[in-house]
């Protein structure tokens, strides 16, 4: 598991850099919002739309070998500094991050089948240990960008492929090996509590809350600047943000344990929702930075508790089912935030975070009623029955 974490955490640094030092990408290469938002959508939307390409593939091979590729191309990003610094840089640019956007994905679909395979860590927690690598290396990846590139300007980027490659030998030494797929027709039987959740309504919930994190991550540090912060303070802030979920990843899965993933889900999403909305309001407040521990801690903590219920649930086979919650969810989200660019353009950074706090409103609804739903199947069939005379009827 160690092994696995480390590969998480230093790919899943990659995808926190950009966001975090985007203020001088924009200004070394000329760069609109729009164009600079397209850069950051480029890594995330080729990170996650390569998962579902190649998450089914490979499920009777044991040994992890799209993830040494992986781990071999998720620091492209860091030739940033070697292109001209202009504007005419920018198909270059979508190159490099698309790269390395696809080093990050491709490792997701086999690591997560890996983590399946160990038997001695209970499921709840096997994804919290996963998911709080994936918080910490997004959380310092971007303060450490933002500290390197503050001192050495884009140059410092140099430093990053150490981790990677430090991965690379500890998977190697350690002989990771992953989960076989059983042979059609014998293959994912759900377990009993997520067998009353679909896997479409556990992918709906975590679209709508990737929107809001998407929003949140790739916009605050350029909000945090207009406000007149340091470029460090915007990737500390994501720092926060990230450790809380860490922490509230753990606290969740042991809650899970005893009160189930979906009542916990619910539960975690929904007081977040104020929080973030108060932390908005306050943000040109120095010390309101702290309120990004108990959002985290709330609100993206809840995500590892989504792949639970996503490895459980009926479905395609494993691989795609991760490809799918992991990369699906997180590409969906990443489009939808591209297409918020132009609007940011005109009407300015902080009124679109002023939206960042609905996709996790409406997940939290979505989960509560699929809640009510599971708790409720008697009163939820004769509802269904009354319907369906209903259209006879008529």
């Amino acid at each position: 598991m160690s092994a696995l974490m480390a590969g998480k955490f230093s790919t899943d640094m990659f995808l926190g850099v950009l966001p975090a030092i985007l203020p001088v990408v924009r200004e070394q290469f000329a760069l609109s919002l729009t164009a600079a938002v397209t850069l950051v959508c480029c890594i995330q939307l080729s990170a996650n739309l390569v998962q579902v390409l190649i998450g089914h593939l490979r499920p009777y091979k044991r040994r992890p070998l799209i993830l040494f590729f992986s781990l071999a191309l998720v620091a492209t990003i860091c030739l940033t500094n070697l292109l001209p610094h202009s504007s005419r840089s920018l198909p270059a640019l979508l190159l490099l991050v698309a790269v390395s956007g696809c080093g990050d994905g491709i490792y997701n679909p086999e690591a997560l089948r890996a983590v399946h395979r160990l038997r001695r860590i209970q499921p709840a927690m096997g994804s919290s240990l996963y998911m709080a690598s994936a918080f910490a290396g997004y959380a310092g990846g971007g303060w450490l960008a933002a500290a390197l590139v503050s001192r050495f300007s884009l140059a410092g980027l140099y430093f990053l492929p150490l981790l990677p490659a430090g991965s690379f030998v500890l998977i190697a030494l350690l002989r990771v090996r992953l989960f076989i797929e059983k042979r059609a027709g014998t293959a994912n039987v759900p377990a009993a509590k997520s067998a009353q959740i679909s896997f479409r309504a556990i992918m709906v919930m975590g679209i709508l809350a990737a929107v809001s994190t998407n929003i949140f991550n790739w916009l605050l540090p350029t909000r945090l600047v207009e406000l007149g912060f340091k470029l460090t303070f915007g990737g500390l802030s994501i720092m926060i943000f990230s450790l809380g979920a860490v922490v509230g990843s753990f606290f969740w899965a042991y809650l899970a344990r005893k009160k189930g993933e979906l009542f916990c889900l619910v539960l975690s999403l929904l007081p977040g929702v104020p929080l973030m909305a108060i932390y908005l309001r306050h943000a040109a407040a120095k010390n309101a930075v702290w309120l990004l521990f108990a959002i985290g801690f709330c609100c993206l903590a809840s995500y590892p508790l989504m792949i639970t219920m996503a490895r459980h649930a009926a479905g395609p086979n494993l691989g795609r089912r991760m490809a799918l919650i992991v990369g699906g969810v997180w590409g969906v989200a990443s489009v939808v935030v591209m297409l918020l660019g132009p609007v940011a353009d005109r009407f300015g950074v902080g009124a679109v975070l002023k939206f960042a706090p609905i996709g996790y409103a409406l997940a939290g609804i979505f989960g509560l009623a699929l809640l009510y739903k599971a708790r409720h199947p008697r009163n939820t069939q004769r509802h269904e029955r009354n319907a369906n005379q209903q259209k006879k009827l008529f």
